[in-house]
């Protein structure tokens, strides 16, 4: 895949998983920009008796950066992170990771209260979808940069 589309694709990717880290990050300490706890459960886990714990959600945050840092790279606006493999096999485990959450979000609705199913369903989940699509071309374009270069440098020998 040549063209501008892989590096826009994950740039845009990884602005929705920064986007989506930071405010993983503040309800760590917050439920902003939920006026309680109860509200974001309400919203965010379809349960006002459920908030996200501290640990778990300082975890997902911590995931969702780096996953826009693959994003990043996938689009050559950062290095790559480590061997070949490390990267190879974040990039698999993030596509992964959304096209689970996307497709299987619509699981979550069961017994949820309603404003989470609707959010659920216009959002959390396609966004997951559109997330694993961007980072999907992005990663196929930079394979396609690595075979062409591959092929130059072997018509060079």
């Amino acid at each position: 895949m040549r063209g501008p589309w892989p590096r826009a694709s994950g740039a845009v990717a990884a602005a929705a998983l920064a986007t989506t880290g930071a405010l993983h990050a503040v309800w760590v300490f917050s439920a902003w920009p939920f006026s309680s706890e109860s509200e974001g459960g309400l919203y965010l886990v379809g349960d006002p008796e459920v908030w996200a714990p501290p640990l778990p959600t300082a975890a997902v945050a911590g995931a969702l950066f780096a996953g826009a840092y693959l994003a990043l790279a996938a689009s050559r606006l950062v290095p790559r992170p480590g061997p070949g493999w490390i990267y190879r096999l974040g990039n698999s485990g993030l596509i992964a990771v959304m096209v689970a959450r996307g497709a299987g979000g619509w699981v979550f609705n069961a017994g949820a209260a309603q404003e989470f199913v609707t959010w659920n369903t216009r959002l959390y989940s396609p966004l997951c979808l559109a997330i694993a699509l961007l980072v999907t071309l992005a990663w196929l374009g930079d394979r396609d940069r690595d075979r062409v270069r591959d092929h130059s440098q072997e018509a060079l020998r």
